[in-house]
């Protein structure tokens, strides 16, 4: 969202209401087999890899569905956001936020010196590792937002595609690990 340029499109009743079923259908069948395969947990698993292959198996079909998809998301996302600030205890974020603050620097820091010392070792520019750690931390919107700022256009579209696969790629091995542990120990 945002002031990215262009005209937001507007929130057309039917594709607004159709986004809004296919996504409840996709939830339903994704949380019904995941209690089926006795994995409840997994449900988010399931919905991201049905939503996936929905959307690459038939980009025609779906393409229609976009703008008001994407409108209702921005308004159901503003809705989270005020729930969650909402419930929030302010003193406690001002408690723990120095700890916070620093765990993240580590581990960010961390991430960054290895990522381009084993990136350097393997060859790659360091404009493609910058990238592929921003595409690591902030995801589709902060890679896309760095590469047009720095003008480097030719690594944008790689840049938002990479980020994607790895959330896709990332939720299923994340997933599976947290629940493979969680069922051994």
């Amino acid at each position: 969202g945002g002031h990215g340029g262009g005209m937001a499109k507007p929130i057309l009743v039917l594709e607004g209401i159709t986004s809004m079923a296919v996504s409840a259908v996709i939830c339903y069948v994704g949380t019904s087999l995941a209690k089926a395969w006795g994995m409840p947990g997994q449900s988010i698993t399931l919905i991201t890899g049905i939503t996936v292959v929905l959307a690459t198996a038939l980009p025609r079909l779906m393409a229609p569905l976009v703008g008001s998809a994407q409108g209702l998301a921005q308004i159901l996302m503003q809705v989270f956001y005020a729930t969650i600030g909402a419930s929030a205890n302010v003193g406690l974020v001002v408690r723990t936020a120095p700890v916070l603050f620093l765990f993240s620097f580590i581990a960010l820091a961390g991430h960054l010196l290895l990522l381009l010392a084993l990136g350097r070792l393997a060859g790659f520019t360091r404009r493609d590792l910058l990238l592929a750690s921003n595409a690591n931390i902030g995801g589709p919107s902060t890679v896309a937002g760095m590469a047009a700022a720095k003008g480097w256009t030719s690594s944008l579209v790689p840049g938002i595609l990479t980020s994607t696969l790895g959330y896709a790629i990332g939720t299923f091995i994340g997933m599976g690990l947290g629940h493979t542990v969680l069922t051994k120990f």
